[in-house]
């Protein structure tokens, strides 16, 4: 924002599920919306608008994901 800028992150660690969405125009643009839930009790869910290439970065941030957590060998659930 112009006046007032507000950050928050999420810690990879926390990201509890991602997924995407598009719309016919979305699809149409070749954008779209990731949503991040989280663990975060603050702030439990992120959406980033606008995103291009939405499947992939989506894929991608879901991938990070399962690799941290492989990392820190923690379990995963599967769907």
């Amino acid at each position: 924002g112009l006046l007032v800028r507000q950050t928050d992150r999420i810690e990879v660690i926390d990201i509890a599920d991602v997924s995407y969405k598009q719309g016919i125009v979305q699809r149409m643009l070749g954008v779209g919306s990731v949503t991040i839930e989280s663990t975060d009790r603050s702030h439990p869910q992120l959406i980033l608008r606008g995103i291009d290439k939405v499947p992939e970065i989506a894929s991608l941030i879901d991938d990070v994901r399962r690799e941290e957590r492989r990392r820190r060998s923690l379990h995963i659930e599967t769907n």
